[in-house]
This record gives structure tokens, C-alpha cells and sequence, in this order.
């Protein structure tokens, strides 16, 4: 396997890698007790497809997907370039 995104994680005497980590396939992975390998889906069309049908079936959308949790990352990385750029820690509430 070769590429510039591997993820590996060890933990004691195992391991797990997968090949490429980010990205969306074909992914190859191997442990401390073998290989495998993953088939290629189209991860964003299976996440979008059900979002996009309560859509316009005028449904509500389950509570992961209002977009709390990126506005949460937002607020996390805006500190984050206040910090560097002021050189002062930033706390959030």
C-alpha cells in the first residue's frame, strides 16, 4: 500500500491501518491478524441520499443533522485562529 493519508492506530500488541485514511475507497486495511479489504461505496451519496429525500418529502431532519455540531467546530476553530494570531489563549464557554 502506498499514500500520503495511512491511519494507523496501535494499541499493547495489535494494530489496525487503513490505506488510503481519508477518502472515499477503495480502501484497503490490515491488522495485526490480517488483511482486508473494503469495497468502494459512494459514502457521500449514501450520508446525502436520505437527507435529501426528508427534504423534499418536507420531513424533519434527525437532530445530527441540523448542524449544531458544525457550528460547535466553527466556534472550536475560529479560537483556534484567534490564538495563533493574537498569541493569547482563548477559553469557550
Amino acid at each position: 500500500m502506498h499514500s500520503t493519508s495511512i491511519l494507523k492506530t496501535e494499541v499493547g500488541e495489535g494494530f489496525f491501518e487503513l490505506n488510503p485514511g481519508l477518502g472515499y475507497g477503495p480502501n484497503e486495511g490490515r491488522t495485526n491478524k490480517g488483511e482486508h479489504h473494503f469495497p468502494f461505496t459512494q459514502q457521500p451519496a449514501k450520508q446525502m441520499d436520505p437527507i435529501g429525500r426528508l427534504i423534499l418529502e418536507g420531513k424533519p431532519l434527525p437532530s445530527h443533522n441540523l448542524g449544531k455540531e458544525g457550528r460547535k467546530d466553527i466556534r472550536i476553530m475560529n479560537a483556534i485562529y484567534e490564538s495563533a494570531q493574537t498569541g493569547i489563549r482563548v477559553y469557550l464557554d
